[in-house]
Order: C-alpha cells, then sequence, then structure tokens
C-alpha cells in the first residue's frame, strides 16, 4: 500500500501542526511537522503562531530542506492548512501550494487516512504532545533537532521493512551517496549558522504581507 500510495521521494508529504505543551507569554507555540510518506524522511520547525503565515513559512522550509521536491501535500481539513473555501485566496494554503505547483490533498476524516495512523506515532508532535512535562523553549529545540536526527537517519521501521528513513532514500537513484540527514545542519557550501528552529511568525506574517 504505501508503494502505491507514494512510489518514490516526494511523492506524497503529509503536513500537520500541534500545540506544544508550554506557554510563551499569550501564545501558545506550535510545532510544524512534514513526513514523506515513501521514506518517513521527517522535518519540523517550532513557531509561536498556527497561522497561515507560519504553514507558508515552513513550506518553504520543507521545499529548502527536503532533499527532493514535493509533487503532492496531503493534511487534515484543519486550520492553517483549510479554511472556507469563501476566504482571501491569498489567504488559501490550497492557492498557496498551487501557485508552487503543488497539489493539495485535504482529507475530511483523518482517522479513515491509514497513514495518518503511522504518521501520529512517528512524529516529534507525538513525542512532545504526550509527555507530562513543561519544558522551556530552549530545551524543546534541543530535543526536536536530536530527535530528528535520530529518526531520520538511526530509526528502523517495520513499514519500511526494517529500513532507516535514510536507507530508504539511498535506494533510489541520486541519493546513493548521501551519508546522512540533518535539516538543521548548515548548507555544506555555505558558511552559514545553524537554521533556527524556531520562528517569530509575527515577522513572517509582515514579510508575507509586505
Amino acid at each position: 500500500m504505501l508503494y502505491r500510495i507514494a512510489p518514490k521521494p516526494g511523492a506524497v508529504v503529509y503536513l500537520d501542526s500541534a500545540n506544544l505543551p508550554i506557554q510563551v507569554g499569550d501564545m501558545r507555540p506550535v510545532v510544524f511537522s512534514a513526513f514523506d510518506a515513501c521514506t518517513h524522511i521527517q522535518i519540523a520547525r517550532i513557531y509561536l503562531t498556527d497561522s497561515f503565515a507560519s504553514a507558508a513559512d515552513f513550506l518553504d522550509f520543507a521545499r529548502r530542506k527536503l532533499p527532493f521536491g514535493i509533487s503532492r501535500i496531503r493534511t487534515a481539513a484543519k486550520n492553517p492548512f483549510w479554511v472556507d473555501p469563501l476566504a482571501s485566496p491569498n489567504q488559501r494554503f490550497t492557492s498557496h501550494l498551487e501557485a508552487q505547483g503543488i497539489l493539495h490533498m485535504v482529507v475530511a476524516d483523518r482517522s479513515q487516512d491509514d497513514f495518518f495512523s503511522v504518521f501520529d506515532h512517528l512524529t516529534f508532535i507525538h513525542q512532545a504532545g504526550s509527555s507530562h512535562r513543561s519544558p522551556a523553549i530552549p530545551e524543546l529545540v534541543g530535543e526536536l533537532i536530536a530527535y530528528l536526527y535520530f529518526h531520520n537517519n538511526n530509526r528502523t521501521m517495520a513499514s519500511l521493512k526494517g529500513k532507516t528513513p535514510l536507507e530508504k532514500l539511498k535506494l533510489f537513484p541520486g541519493y546513493e551517496e548521501v551519508l546522512s540527514f540533518d535539516p538543521f545542519a548548515p548548507e555544506p557550501t555555505r558558511s552559514e549558522p545553524r537554521t533556527p528552529p524556531i520562528v517569530n511568525t509575527r515577522d513572517v506574517a509582515e514579510r508575507i504581507s509586505a
């Protein structure tokens, strides 16, 4: 079934968001996750708001950091990925995807999507949401970076027939020489700082509307 849904990397990427168990002033931080159905490669990033601006910025981050292009994105029918069809087109996530040549697949009832159950239990969202602790932001950021590195490079999964996401990726032409995958590592050809894992989307919203 997995091959039928996603025969190659980037064929279907699941996006989701969930509140973290902490409060920052009047905001409840959110973690956005992208999960490739074919390889189970996963990236995530923490935002201060669960908004269209956050979703749009995370999409840009995912397109930059994933080692393959994205053909289709699958989300649940919930804010910020799906709003009233009468909403302004430039504020609809579907229109934002279409403008970039990506098909948006909306799942009305995620309990009816078999792969969502796999995705849910393998994300940082699930780990952080099931914790009874209330860690500070710096601690969560460290946990996020460590979790993603372990998941992508070392975690073997039954749904991948005992392979890790990296090992699955390396089965496809053009990826045989990839040694590791870390979405927060500096670009190998640039002398730039580590990508920030948390974003103030009030700044992002101003940039998108400018």
